[in-house]
């Protein structure tokens, strides 16, 4: 029964298409009077920062629309949402839409006074972040400043390359900013230890700080059951140093 139904419902939609094909207006006319091509149902898939609901109205989908209409402005008004980077609309008779939304991503939170998500290409989302389950370490700069804005973009696309080649990393830091005198170096603040980084730093290098990070964190656990030390003064590692990872005191353990 089922898959008759099924055929019987392509063998319709081939029909209007070839009716559509061969004379638009007739094609219009018998999708728009067939009540399982009008649109009941929608589903959304791939939002992670914005809600189905918002999703939905950014498409500009109305109720009693039908499946038959053209799905390239659905496609158009999602994608000139500043939080969408792609979206594609697909068809399902009876009654459904499906939209899958392919959304920006945001690399950091930037800090001008209000916190708000910054992508790797330098562009801040109009999104709260507050509710949002989104760990992401703090750069603080504006963007809208003419001073500060070259250096905020160019942290920001310096995390966004680190965020893909070392996620783990970038997951445990708090803050980032320019490395103090450096132009082309990144003070990252890490659990473990100030961490100055050169920009373009190879997998290479960066499991060899993960390693270095690990054993600065054994180093200072206590053991189960012995009284607890005193903390150990604050570390930098630092890696601008060809093939060498610099151990010493840190000075602050608070970014500027």
């Amino acid at each position: 029964m089922i898959r008759r139904r099924r055929i019987a419902v392509l063998a319709t939609l081939g029909t209007i298409a070839l009716l559509a094909a061969t004379s638009p207006l007739w094609g219009s006319y018998l999708g728009r009077h067939l009540s399982w091509l009008t649109v009941e149902r929608v589903e959304i898939s791939g939002t992670r920062l914005l809600a189905p609901h918002e999703v939905l109205a950014a498409s500009g989908i109305q109720p009693g629309q039908h499946l038959l209409d053209d799905r390239e402005n659905w496609e158009a008004a999602l994608e000139a949402h500043p939080v969408i980077a792609a979206a594609t609309v697909t068809r399902k008779p009876p009654g459904t839409l499906r939209i899958r939304v392919q959304e920006e991503r945001p690399v950091a939170l930037v800090d001008d006074g209000t916190l708000r998500f910054g992508t790797a290409a330098g562009v801040l989302l109009p999104l709260e972040p507050s509710g949002l389950d989104v760990d992401l370490p703090i750069v603080r700069g504006d963007l809208a400043d003419s001073t500060s804005a070259p250096v905020v973009r160019q942290i920001l696309a310096e995390i966004g390359r680190l965020t893909s080649i070392a996620p783990a990393l970038l997951a445990e830091v708090s803050e980032i900013a320019s490395a103090p005198g450096q132009a082309d170096a990144l003070r990252l603040l890490h659990p473990a230890a100030d961490v100055i980084l050169p920009f373009g730093a190879t997998p290479r290098r960066i499991a060899e700080l993960t390693a270095v990070l690990a054993d600065v964190r054994r180093r200072n656990t206590p053991d189960e059951g012995a009284n607890a030390p005193p903390l150990p003064p604050a570390l930098q590692l630092d890696l601008r140093y060809g093939e060498q990872i610099v151990v010493r005191p840190s000075s602050t353990r608070e970014l500027s």
